[in-house]
This record gives structure tokens, sequence and C-alpha cells, in this order.
């Protein structure tokens, strides 16, 4: 009986390897067992609605941050955490930057097989802006799309960084 368990799961597995809704199932199924970092389904337009970083931990299932003082600029207080999947991306982690309590930005950092997803999520969810690029402030540096909003500002990189990732920021009005 075991044996014939072994091999549905295997089978399982191999089958759900084969295209993009198995491997997420996979990933997700991983996130719940504790295999690989928790998935997180996130509307970033929600922090421009000033979630309270006292109801950070409980917003996100399974998700758990770790806060410490953020020296980027982005706020007072930065809440951090690793995570496998971003509304169905690839991701490393995710970062919520705090000023008073209050959320005032959140960076993503996609795996840099997620670019076409993210164009795609981009597109529909930010469609009613104009996107335009702006040259990099430091050298070596890469270029970002912007995208202003009535209620804030999206950049992101337009190439993968040198650590093969694609960064988001998202910072409301």
């Amino acid at each position: 009986m075991k044996a014939v368990m072994l091999l549905l799961v295997l089978a399982g597995v191999v089958w759900a390897s084969t295209n993009d809704e198995g491997r997420i199932f996979l990933v997700r199924t991983a996130a719940v067992l504790k295999m690989v970092p928790p998935v997180l389904e996130l509307d970033v337009r929600d922090i421009g609605k000033g979630m309270a970083q006292a109801d950070l931990q409980g917003s996100f299932k399974g998700v758990r941050f770790k806060c410490a003082p953020d020296a980027g600029g982005l706020g007072d207080t930065a809440c951090y955490s690793d995570v496998s999947l971003l509304n169905g991306m690839p991701a490393y982690g995710v970062a919520f930057f705090f000023s008073n309590g209050r959320a005032n930005a959140v960076r993503v950092a996609l795996q840099q097989k997620s670019q076409e997803k993210l164009d795609h999520y981009l597109q529909t969810q930010f469609s009613e802006g104009e996107w335009r690029t702006e040259p990099p402030r430091t050298p070596g540096a890469e270029p970002l799309k912007i995208l202003r909003l009535s209620d804030g500002v999206l950049m992101t990189s337009r190439e993968p960084s040198r650590l093969d990732e694609i960064v988001l920021l998202w910072m409301p009005h």
C-alpha cells in the first residue's frame, strides 16, 4: 500500500512539474508543509490605505516578518520575509517599510524568470498610466521603469540586477 501511494505521489510530482500551474501547485504545497518559504498574495496598492505595522503579521497567513530599524531611508522600520511566490511569480522576498507605524512603501524581490509574468501583471494591474525610463543615478546601476499614478509611484528595474533579481517598489502618496 505504501509503495502504491509513493508511486502516485511521484507520478503527481512529475505531472505537476511539466506545466506552470503544476509548478505553482507544488510550491504552494511545499510552502504549506514548511519546506520552502511561504506564498504571498498581495495587492501593493493596499498599503496606500495606511496598513498599520501592528496588523502586518496577521495580514498574510503563514508569512512571518522580521522587523528592524530601516537605514535605507524608506521608513523608520523595515519588516521583511522570504517568500517563494508572490502573486504566482517566483520571488525571493518582500519588505514593508513603515513610518510612524504606517506602511509607506513595499519592495518585492522577484526571481529573474518572473520577468514575463511581471510584465503581464504590471500591464493588467497598472494600465492607467504611461511608463517612462530613467537612467541610473549611480554608475553601474540598472535603469528604472517608473509609473506615476494618482495613488502612488511604482518603480521596477528594467533588467535583472547583478543579484539576478527584479525589484518592484511601490510608494503610495
